[in-house]
């Protein structure tokens, strides 16, 4: 009996040791399927990136090189400032999807702002507008009560006509 109830607990041991193995066997299938599965849906998944990109015209539909670019808004801790390339263009990718405010500054044109809801990438078309130019003139000296109070003028126009005469035939000979 001593090797009945032996053969019976060698036999028990190996029973559990390989139902040991088989739920360890079929756990690594279950976690190695599921990271494949992970895997393979990180990969189907397109990377989502959004971009702000546009060219910088004049009212004549020139482009204008330096032009200061300053984006602002959605999750920016701190506005994005860049200028226009020498073809007029400027590109900001990698942008999380929201609504952005596009300032666009340079001198001799007035400031234009655009608002963007932006989710993919958007295209903009940046006509300036020629700002309006101002002068303002500055005359310094003596100002006087009236008009033509001077003077000279005075005296010059109180004398009058003098005497005059009339000349016939009269020859001016030049050199």
């Amino acid at each position: 009996m001593n090797q009945t109830s032996a053969g019976c607990s060698v036999s028990s041991q190996i029973t559990a040791a390989n139902a040991f193995r088989i739920g360890r066997t079929r756990f690594t299938s279950v976690v190695t399927a599921f990271l494949a599965v992970l895997l393979l849906l990180g990969v189907a998944i397109p990377v989502r990136a959004d971009s702000i990109s546009g060219t910088v015209k004049d009212p004549s539909g020139a482009v204008v090189v330096g032009a200061r670019i300053e984006i602002s808004g959605a999750s920016l801790a701190q506005p994005l400032v860049l200028a226009s390339d020498a073809t007029g263009k400027f590109t900001v990718p990698d942008l999380e999807p929201g609504k952005y405010s596009v300032h666009v500054t340079k001198d001799g044109f007035e400031d234009l702002t655009v608002a963007i809801d932006l989710s993919g990438a958007a295209d903009l078309p940046l006509n300036l507008v020629v700002a309006a130019q101002q002068t303002s003139v500055t005359v310094t000296g003596k100002a006087s009560g009236f008009a033509n109070s001077d003077p000279g003028y005075r005296q010059l126009r109180d004398v009058g006509l003098g005497e005059s005469f009339r000349c016939e035939n009269f020859r001016l000979p030049m050199d």
